[in-house]
């Protein structure tokens, strides 16, 4: 996972010599501290940033950028601060990765929450390695029971953690592969789907005078 950050809190570059074309990145890591795994960090719900005076790694103000290439930048996939009409302070314009639109791995939030459900996977099915599972007498596959065992445990574990709470994700389904050769390969294949939080970077209103309602 790697991001570009191209802004900077220009009243600290200027009291700094050695920071004079820095990039916030501690700000970045400070926001991320703060939300949980499926948050983009441009979110404007959770109030601006400390930063008072944004400007670019060049040392150039946001104030010299349009509109228009500010939106060129944001989406050549870099991370820097920007105003929203109507609010007070500065919020990050979105959390990109340097990574294709059609990723899905294309943002900070998204990569995050699927390496969060993968530590949970970690976390429960090694303690089932080199486990004894009941096999099927007539099929010599995993039986339905510890199928049921393996796919509960998993959807538990990533439940409690990730949608009780503030949610990280939207929803989670484990399957597991009842046509795995275990007497064969020692090895069980479980397929865990997860469904994301939605990515809203902008609203779009039609707005018009009506004569009824």
């Amino acid at each position: 996972m790697v991001s570009v950050v191209i802004g900077q809190d220009n009243t600290f570059a200027a009291a700094n010599a050695f920071a004079s074309k820095h990039a916030s990145v501690g700000a970045v890591l400070g926001r991320l501290a703060r939300i949980h795994s499926g948050r983009n960090i441009g979110r404007v719900l959770d109030g601006p940033l400390a930063i008072q005076n944004a400007g670019f790694s060049n040392g150039s103000s946001i104030a010299t950028i349009s509109d228009t290439n500010q939106g060129v930048l944001h989406d050549k996939g870099y991370i820097f601060l920007r105003k929203i009409p109507n609010k007070s302070g500065l919020y990050f314009n979105s959390d990109p990765n340097c990574a294709p639109l059609a990723n899905d791995y294309n943002s900070i939030s998204r990569s995050r929450a699927i390496l969060k459900a993968v530590r949970l996977t970690n976390e429960v099915y090694s303690d089932y390695i080199n486990d004894d599972p009941e096999l099927d007498a007539t099929t010599g596959k995993i039986n339905v029971a510890e199928a049921k065992a393996l796919q509960e445990a998993i959807e538990k574990k990533i439940s409690d953690n990730m949608l009780v709470g503030e949610k990280e994700i939207s929803a989670v389904k484990a399957t597991v592969n009842e046509n795995s050769n275990i007497l064969q390969t020692k090895r069980q294949g479980i397929i865990l789907r997860v469904v994301p939080k939605g990515a809203l970077e902008g609203i779009d209103v039609s707005l018009s005078y009506a004569t009824t309602i």
